[in-house]
């Protein structure tokens, strides 16, 4: 004997779509902040830091930099102006540091 299908089980319309927007971290919003105060490019700011592209645009958006990679962006930043590389090295490591 076949056993039957519940047809009331099945959607009736689509999901919603979130209002919510994900932006990634702390850091992931203070670091897109920063390159757009300073009128630099992901790609302009990958050159200057001799970073491939795509991990600046991750940095962006996803995931938060390794060690090394604090200390690259923090050079970067004070060669564009944005502060002492103390500063700014101490400024990243706390916002990567919160999840």
């Amino acid at each position: 004997m076949r056993r039957s299908f519940n047809k009331a089980l099945l959607p009736k319309e689509p999901p919603k779509k979130s209002t919510v927007v994900r932006t990634g971290s702390a850091f992931n919003g203070w670091f897109r902040c920063m390159l757009a105060d300073l009128s630099v490019t992901p790609k302009e700011f990958s050159i200057l830091i001799a970073e491939p592209y795509s991990t600046v645009t991750q940095w962006q958006w996803r995931h938060n930099p390794q060690r090394h990679g604090q200390y690259r962006i923090a050079k970067g930043l004070e060669r564009l102006g944005a502060g002492t590389y103390e500063d700014l090295k101490d400024k990243i490591g706390l916002l990567c540091a919160r999840k």
